[in-house]
């Protein structure tokens, strides 16, 4: 009986460390993810006029190439994709910034010093 009582004792430990170990990572990647999210809000801001909305889609990884790739929409139909080599320093990092020329409205600016506090940033749900 008390071989069975150990073995169970066992058995939910190693459960509760595997689930603190994978929620961990999921905060961690998270926190990463919003914190890459806040700077490239911050690039566009300062880089583009007019901007008073951004979705952001998922951050995601190309395996192959090691490079990152983040969507955005832009107010209600502006849509613009970064991609960057890392993501510790993204103005450094840019590889490139894509977006349809016929349906971006949004114009070019001088880099300016504007913050992201008036900006409505989501970070989560992505878009469609």
């Amino acid at each position: 009986m008390k071989k069975g009582r150990i073995i169970l004792i066992s058995v939910v430990a190693v459960i509760i460390v595997i689930v603190l170990i994978i929620g961990g990572k999921m905060y961690l990647d998270n926190k990463e993810s919003n914190e890459v999210k806040k700077e490239v809000a911050l690039y566009i801001v300062q880089n583009y006029e007019g901007v008073k909305k951004i979705q952001f889609g998922e951050l995601s990884k190309n395996k192959m190439t090691g490079s990152w790739t983040l969507s955005a929409k832009l107010n209600k139909n502006n849509i613009i994709i970064f991609t960057f080599q890392d993501t510790s320093n993204i103005k450094n990092n840019m590889i490139s910034i894509y977006y349809d020329p016929d349906s971006f409205k949004l114009r070019n600016k001088v880099n300016e010093h504007k913050g992201i506090d008036n900006i409505d940033i989501q970070f989560e749900g992505g878009f469609k």
